[in-house]
C-alpha cells in the first residue's frame, strides 16, 4: 500500500511538472517591455487602409498574404490618406499580448428542412487559426503608429505555432532592426 501512495505521489509530481512548464516556443518571440523595434525604410498605407503588412523581406497587400507562413504588420490609429507613410523611426515596446484568432468559421448552407449539408469542408468542425502577438509601440514623433502584429502560420487549433523571434527576423529582414537587450 505504501510503495502506490509513493508512486501516485510521484506521478503526480511529474503530470504537475510537465502541465506548468510552457513550451520555450511560446516565449521566444515575446519582447520585453523596453526593447527596441527600429523600422529601417518607409513604408506607405494604402489610402483608406490602416495596416501594412511585411512578409517575406517586403512589403506585401492583405490579399496576396500568404496565411500559411508567417507575417507581420503594423497599424495605426487613423485611416491613411493618399501618401502617409510610417517613416523609419525607432519604436519602443510598451506592452505585449498574444492570444489567436479565427480564420475560418462558416455554417453550412442548409437546404429547406433537412440535414444535408453541402460539404463537411464548411461544418465548422475543424476551422483554422493563426497564432499571434501584438507588440504595442511607442515612438517620438510617430504617435499614430499602435502596434507591430505578428502571426504565426495559419493551422488548426493544434498545429498552429506563435511565430518565433527568428521567423520574424527573417520575415522582416531589410525592413526592421529588433533589440531585445535592455
Amino acid at each position: 500500500m505504501g510503495a502506490i501512495k509513493i508512486l501516485t505521489v510521484a506521478l503526480m509530481g511529474a503530470l504537475l511538472t510537465a502541465c506548468s512548464s510552457s513550451p520555450a516556443r511560446y516565449y521566444d518571440a515575446q519582447l520585453a517591455p523596453g526593447s527596441t523595434i527600429e523600422l529601417l525604410t518607409p513604408l506607405e498605407l494604402r489610402r483608406g487602409h490602416s495596416r501594412v503588412f511585411i512578409q517575406d523581406g517586403t512589403v506585401v497587400k492583405r490579399r496576396t498574404l500568404d496565411r500559411f507562413s508567417p507575417f507581420c504588420g503594423f497599424e495605426v490609429r487613423q485611416l491613411a490618406q493618399k501618401g502617409d507613410q510610417i517613416e523609419p523611426e525607432q519604436f519602443t515596446v510598451t506592452r505585449i499580448e498574444w492570444g489567436d484568432t479565427l480564420v475560418v468559421w462558416l455554417n453550412p448552407p442548409q437546404f429547406a428542412a433537412t440535414n444535408w449539408q453541402l460539404s463537411k469542408r464548411f461544418s465548422g468542425e475543424s476551422s483554422n487559426i493563426n497564432r499571434y502577438y501584438h507588440y504595442y509601440l511607442s515612438a517620438k514623433r510617430q504617435t499614430n503608429v499602435i502596434r507591430l502584429s505578428c502571426y504565426g502560420a495559419e493551422a488548426s487549433t493544434y498545429e498552429a505555432e506563435l511565430p518565433t523571434l527568428s521567423e520574424i527576423r527573417t520575415l522582416s529582414k531589410r525592413i526592421l532592426n529588433i533589440d531585445i537587450s535592455h
